[in-house]
């Protein structure tokens, strides 16, 4: 098997003196991408075989969505310094994850009864079934410096 993956990061921030020395606006958004491909290709077509009715390609046996995902997250954050030693924090982020793998498509959490070939249900955790999400966050914050 020959694994692949092409990833693919990139960010802009800035930030904004709202008020010099006093209110800082800082804004970003971070994007990134994983594009991954498992290619099982054999080395000679004497391996391909016909089974049950089904043909065996070295294009078929691709996987072409292993281990994808993509994130974005925006940011703003407004930091407010009363004093020197006290500065004041609170803003709010966004960020989404989407991930698609080939190992989690379709995923059944109860296999019936010989559908595989078991004589009694079968009972999964659904431990990485749905890892894709999507977050809002308010935060706050106070520090002081020493």
């Amino acid at each position: 098997m020959d694994q692949r993956d092409k990833n693919y990061d990139w960010g802009v921030g800035a930030d904004i003196y709202a008020i010099p020395k006093k209110l800082t606006v800082r804004v970003g958004y971070d994007y990134v991408r994983s594009n991954g491909n498992a290619d099982f290709t054999y080395l000679t077509s004497a391996a391909l075989t016909t089974s049950g009715g089904v043909t065996r390609t070295n294009e078929n046996m691709d996987i072409s969505n292993w281990d994808d995902y993509r994130k974005e997250c925006f940011f703003i954050k407004f930091i407010y310094a009363a004093t020197p030693a006290l500065t004041f924090t609170t803003g709010y982020a966004y960020e989404s994850y989407r991930y698609n793998d080939a190992q989690f498509d379709g995923y059944r959490y109860v296999m019936p009864a010989g559908a595989t070939g078991a004589a009694v249900n079968t009972y999964l955790t659904g431990a990485y079934a749905d890892s894709s999400y999507k977050a809002n966050i308010v935060f706050f914050g106070a520090a002081y410096k020493f």
